[in-house]
């Protein structure tokens, strides 16, 4: 778990359970999915959920990765999709540490 500010939050894949709480911080920041596509996304190879989850394990936070193979770099590429914190959440690390998370994951397969 990260401390900051007194608050506890941790960082973690994405899973199967996660698709409804997903959708719900996706609808608050103005984005209407179906948590099917969570579920979807969460399998996918070339796409990596990563939540941030409070201390009661619920969804607090998630940001999306995609990365694949690309041409023109000879290489893989990754961007990020999508970077949602709760309101109630945001401006205490939680976005920092979710896009912390994701530069590692970035580096460790090889993204330019």
């Amino acid at each position: 778990m990260t401390e900051n500010r007194n608050l506890l939050f941790k960082i973690r894949p994405a899973r199967r359970g996660d698709g409804e709480t997903v959708r719900a911080l996706l609808g608050e920041a103005g984005f209407q999915i179906d948590s099917q596509i969570v579920t979807w996304l969460i399998s996918h190879p070339e796409m990596e959920l990563l939540v941030a989850s409070d201390s009661l394990d619920k969804a607090i936070g998630v940001l999306a990765l995609s990365h694949r193979p690309q041409l023109r770099f000879s290489a893989r590429i990754a961007t990020i999709d999508e970077l949602v914190v709760a309101k109630s959440w945001q401006r205490k690390g939680v976005g920092r540490e979710l896009l912390k998370r994701a530069v590692d994951r970035a580096k460790v397969l090889g993204a330019k």
